[in-house]
């Protein structure tokens, strides 16, 4: 739940809707920020939901870290993850990936922000771009 990760010192660093559109600099400047041994949530939230719909745990390099296949994420923590300018920021429960921008290939635990544009998806549920009920957090620790 959204108030157990805060109430044991995570902090919401990042809380936009998905029609905003992320860029490399937002993702990369909250890593600058905390130090190197810090860690992340990136997670995907329905409105006002008390859980969030998904999330993945990582070392806060996966902000920072670029990546460029656009086929194959990199695994750190719980999760494949993929941070490539110019395309898309997110991470898979596998290797795999296919980012036409963001990640189209199926499956429930994909969460995929365009750069430039809106977010995509969170898990199953697609075409996000312009949405305004659901949003995308990071919380650092």
């Amino acid at each position: 739940a959204v108030s157990n990760l805060l109430s044991n010192g995570w902090i919401i660093v990042y809380n936009q809707p998905y029609s905003h559109g992320t860029t490399p600099t937002e993702i990369s400047s909250i890593a600058a920020s905390f130090h190197a041994n810090s860690h992340v949530c990136v997670a995907g939230l329905y409105n006002s939901a008390t859980n969030y719909a998904l999330a993945a745990f990582a070392p806060i390099n996966v902000l920072s870290t670029t990546t460029s296949s656009t086929t194959t994420a990199r695994l750190e923590g719980t999760a494949y993850w993929y941070n490539y300018p110019g395309k898309s920021f997110g991470f898979s429960d596998v290797a795999a990936v296919s980012l036409n921008s963001c990640d189209v290939n199926s499956g429930s635990l994909r969460l995929c922000w365009h750069y430039g544009g809106g977010g995509y998806r969170v898990g199953s549920t697609t075409g996000l771009n312009s949405d305004g009920f659901w949003y995308k957090v990071i919380l650092v620790l």
